[in-house]
């Protein structure tokens, strides 16, 4: 099955787990995603996403170590600490 909606979109498939970024890998790919990338090693996401500029990063808020809210931020370039335009938690929200 192939989704001609987004055809040129670059994905950012970020997880420990390399088994969930194969899996994800293949599934975009058996759906005509042909811009799918993927590391299980987070010190590598930020080169990742300079290089790559993805237009989706599926990111895994569970990675090893550090505070997640703010890689997140730091990946997605927002200010930690600020809201986003929908209004979402600031920095002092944590993830269970």
């Amino acid at each position: 099955m192939h989704d001609p909606r987004f055809p040129d979109a670059t994905i950012l498939i970020v997880d420990d787990q390399p088994a969930n970024v194969l899996l994800l890998t293949r599934i975009l790919e058996r759906h005509g995603f042909q811009a799918v990338h993927g590391t299980t090693n987070p010190l590598e996401v930020d080169q990742l996403v300079a290089g790559l500029q993805p237009d989706l990063i599926v990111l895994d808020l569970v990675l090893p170590g550090g505070d997640k809210y703010a890689y997140y931020c730091r990946v997605c370039g927002t200010e930690v600490g600020s809201k986003t335009e929908q209004g979402q938690p600031s920095a002092n929200w944590r993830l269970p």
